[in-house]
């Protein structure tokens, strides 16, 4: 008897968690989607991780912020623009 409230028990459960994953899958995807970088690819150059770290994980501003970079000044590269954007962020946030 024991061991058929047991494994009801344990159906219950299993039950609960297919409920609870199928509830909250669409909300974990979004997240997916959120986090991800969307835009052109710049690698893992450590100014780019500098920068990214500084906006709290916020990929979309740092990918504004290094835009807004190579758009003042248009010769320079992605790892150039990333390390201006850091600087002018440390500079304007004193």
């Amino acid at each position: 008897m024991a061991i058929v409230v047991r494994l009801i028990l344990i159906a219950l459960l299993l039950l609960l968690f297919v409920i609870l994953y199928q509830k909250l899958k669409p909300e974990f995807r979004k997240f997916r989607r959120r986090s991800g970088f969307q835009g052109e690819w710049i690698g893992s150059s450590s100014e780019w991780k500098k920068l990214v770290r500084l906006c709290h994980g916020d990929e979309a501003r740092a990918q504004r912020l290094r835009q807004y970079e190579k758009k003042a000044n248009p010769g320079i590269g992605d790892d150039e623009a990333c390390q201006r954007a850091v600087e002018r962020y440390y500079r304007d946030n004193r």
